[in-house]
């Protein structure tokens, strides 16, 4: 029994051996370095998540060991990863694994698990023509592990961390992409195994974009879900224009906002439309829902846009001139207006949807005797600073109790520490001093993820020397910002201790 008590293996990775090809500085295949980074990713990733159980057949197959340890495991599997590529879809046992998986899928609690999680989930180590993919695989979007490096290169590489660079971030974005979603699947099928429905969260249009804005849509559908939101569609649209438009419909009603980025390519024009292409058709969609009421739609064009496409031109004319299309819609030029925007429109739809509602029950209030938790956030390298016990000296005396998790406990333990603090903290505080900027940006997730379901008193990210180039330009609306002019000197943290007071 794995993460899931009703499944014997929670994720089966079905490859061709031909594509955990492993060159000469790595230390093991492709496949074989993505079963294990996504195994430490959800091992942190899940409370419990030491129960999870990854699964892949190592072996050159044969037909008895097929038949043997293949067909009769998959009906208890409760996940299964494709890596997709050419090679891929012409082997004999490849076909037969999806087979024999979506049959017992099917017969058991289905292929989807609700009406957008699907229990398939497809990388994309090399390019396949979405036409001839398998039915079942073209319910579910790819998770792209080659791109144009650097971008405007001729070709797509396969992206290897060994590579290091751009490389070496790209493969393990899209390995945190990856182990996020699975990670939700996971969470949302425990869920169903106990009796108990996943909460509701609030849905985002995130519209299709062509291949160049690709990275520009990813950025925004992580920052979308680390804030809680479900991103729409969850999988790639159909080309066939009443599909297309059916599907689009549905998970425009679904949300409260849509976002549309748009470059300089025009796009597919799918099959029984004569002029438009699927980004035209999710936008105009996009108005329609919008004389529902309740609807905001946000729209990208970068700065540098120059279209050479005269049908994209048009396209572009038509947004930036049309008084339909402007009345109503927020016009930003870059990703970071986008966030600024996106940030204040959330909220703002947010607020409104809460208004609606009965209100819900609060954080049990404090007695009037209790002091303020403040829960500091601090990487292991830190714990013994001089400037880490200044801190705590000087919480206790304006009456803080400071609350920093247990050392020298194995993961589990630890994870599920952190998780608590967090549910009983009144503030909190990422102390960011020797901590790596991946360190940080976990904690500062955590923050979304843990602290935006509650009120808390104040939100900090205190940082001290080593100053680096990462920590000199961190900015960020999600908390206070505390800088520490040295190593062994506070910053003032009179708004900080000003907001627990009141």
């Amino acid at each position: 029994m794995g993460y899931l008590r009703n499944f014997e293996d929670d994720v089966f990775i079905s490859y061709a051996h031909l594509d955990d090809d492993q060159l000469v500085s790595e230390t093991c295949g492709w496949v074989a370095q993505l079963h294990e980074d996504l195994e430490r990713h959800l091992r942190q990733k899940l409370p419990g998540g030491d129960r999870i159980r990854l699964w892949r057949d190592d072996e050159i197959r044969k037909y008895e060991d097929f038949t043997s340890k293949i067909l009769r495991r998959i009906p208890n599997v409760a996940i299964i990863l494709l890596v997709s590529s050419p090679v891929y879809f012409s082997r004999e046992w490849c076909d037969k694994e999806l087979e024999a998986f979506c049959r017992h899928a099917h017969n058991r609690l289905g292929i989807k698990v609700d009406e957008e999680k699907v229990r398939i989930f497809k990388v994309e180590k090399r390019a396949v023509d979405r036409e001839q993919l398998p039915k079942d695989l073209k319910v579910n979007s790819s998770y792209k592990f080659h791109a144009a490096i650097p971008p405007g290169a001729r070709n797509d590489y396969v992206l290897r961390p060994k590579f290091g660079g751009d490389y070496f971030v790209a493969y393990y974005q899209r390995v945190e992409d990856l182990s996020d979603d699975l990670a939700k699947m996971l969470l949302t099928m425990r869920s169903l195994e106990e009796g108990q429905p996943e909460p509701a969260s609030t849905a985002v249009y995130l519209a299709e974009v062509t291949s160049d804005l690709r990275s520009e849509r990813d950025v925004i559908s992580r920052d979308l879900k680390a804030y809680g939101y479900t991103v729409l569609p969850g999988s790639e649209l159909p080309n066939e224009v009443h599909s297309l438009k059916e599907q689009v419909r549905g998970y425009l009603n679904r949300s409260v906002l849509s976002i549309h980025v748009v470059g300089n390519e025009f796009g597919i024009v799918p099959e029984g439309e004569a002029e438009k292409s699927k980004q035209w058709i999710q936008h105009d969609l996009a108005i329609e829902r919008e004389q529902n009421g309740a609807f905001e739609r946000l729209l990208l064009i970068p700065k540098s846009t120059s279209p050479q496409n005269p049908r994209q031109r048009n396209f572009i004319d038509y947004l930036c001139k049309d008084e339909t299309v402007q009345n109503g819609a927020e016009y930003v030029e870059s990703v970071q207006q986008l966030k600024e925007v996106l940030e204040k429109t959330l909220r703002k739809t947010k607020e409104a949807s809460q208004s609606s509602k009965a209100e819900r029950p609060q954080k049990k209030p404090r007695k009037g005797n209790d002091p303020v938790r403040v829960y500091i956030i601090c990487d292991s390298a830190d714990r013994g600073s001089e400037n880490l016990l200044a801190l705590k000296r000087k919480l206790l005396s304006s009456g803080c109790e400071p609350l920093l998790a247990v050392e020298d406990q194995d993961e589990r333990l630890a994870l599920e520490e952190h998780i608590e603090n967090m549910k009983l903290c009144d503030a909190a505080m990422i102390y960011y001093g020797k901590g790596s900027q991946k360190w940080y940006n976990t904690k500062l997730m955590d923050f979304r993820k843990y602290l935006r379901k509650q009120s808390v008193l104040a939100k900090a990210i205190y940082i001290v020397p080593p100053i680096t180039p990462e920590k000199a330009e961190l900015e960020t609306l999600e908390a206070m910002i505390l800088r520490s002019p040295d190593a062994d000197s506070l910053p003032p943290l009179n708004d900080f201790l000003n907001r627990l007071k009141a």
